[in-house]
């Protein structure tokens, strides 16, 4: 798998706000934080400059100001996550990860019809 960076909560944010809605300039950025979160644009500006040096995002100037956007594509960070979740948690197997959701009365019953579909969904069409 390749080399993706390792990324806090917080940055996960950020990214998450950059996925969706970038390229952002600093102004947009900070002011879209802040109505997600009691953030001071100081935070948000020191989580910029970390995801930049993690290789994560990246900015251009235009004019006065930077515009950022995302460098590390979304599914490709949450299939690593989601893999390596597996594999530490689970030994890399998605059964013993829904068994454990089944035993702790985790899942809701519009969870498990959303599974079962899911679970036909993959079988594909009956012969």
């Amino acid at each position: 798998m390749e080399n993706i960076p390792k990324i806090s909560q917080a940055e996960y944010i950020v990214m998450d706000v950059i996925w969706d809605e970038g390229p952002l300039s600093t102004p947009e950025s900070v002011a879209r934080l802040q109505d997600l979160h009691d953030w001071s644009p100081k935070t948000i500006h020191t989580l910029l400059v970390r995801l930049e040096k993690k290789g994560a995002i990246t900015h251009t100037r235009q004019s006065r100001t930077y515009v950022y956007a995302a460098c590390l594509d979304r599914k490709t960070y949450l299939d690593q996550q989601t893999h390596s979740f597996l594999e530490r948690f689970y030994h890399g197997r998605l059964p013993k990860l829904v068994s454990y959701l089944v035993d702790e009365k985790k899942l809701s019953q519009e969870d498990i019809e959303a599974l079962s579909e899911l679970v036909e969904k993959a079988k594909g069409p009956q012969s």
